[in-house]
């Protein structure tokens, strides 16, 4: 069985294993920085298992290499207020 991690990024809990590639949402980092996640939650390797309360001590760390940077189509949105007589068209980009 291969080893893996469970590490908190972002908000939510990621199930990690070494060469996978993830996303996660808006971190402050340019293309090609490195940079090591320390809330890990669980620790799996050659079945000996690592619980943290809730994370486990700095003797694990998860390192990770920033690949790209997603960004979504605009989305239009068209809002009408039916009591002043007012339309408008806003386009918000993912950033």
């Amino acid at each position: 069985m291969t080893s893996y991690a469970i590490v908190q990024a972002s908000g939510k809990q990621f199930w990690v294993e070494e060469n996978k590639f993830y996303d996660f949402d808006k971190l402050p980092l340019d293309k090609g920085d490195k940079f090591n996640i320390n809330q890990i939650l669980l620790v799996n390797q050659q079945d000996s298992v690592s619980v943290g309360t809730p994370y486990l001590d700095s003797e694990f760390s998860v390192e990770a290499t920033v690949l790209r940077h997603l960004s979504g189509p605009k989305v239009r949105v068209y809002k009408i207020d039916q009591r002043r007589k007012l339309e408008r068209l806003l386009e918000v980009g993912e950033v």
